[in-house]
């Protein structure tokens, strides 16, 4: 189970590994608002956080959602 701050956290790794730029503040905070939206939208069972399973899940899950959102 990874909760929103793990997310966060796990993404701007990932993101800054590939190049994409998400060191100023304001970068930071578009990154925390996506997350945010994206676990309303990822979270089918209203725990706040994200499962394995709602991570995994193809084409709607947390993992494929970013891809799409990110244009990856």
């Amino acid at each position: 189970v990874l909760d929103h701050s793990e997310l966060v956290e796990a993404l701007t790794g990932t993101l800054t590994a590939q190049g994409f730029p998400h060191r100023s503040q304001q970068d930071r905070l578009a990154l925390q608002s996506m997350v945010h939206n994206l676990i309303a939208v990822c979270d089918v069972t209203g725990s706040g956080s994200i499962t394995r399973a709602e991570f995994l899940e193809p084409h709607t899950g947390f993992a494929d959602t970013v891809v799409a959102s990110l244009g990856l």
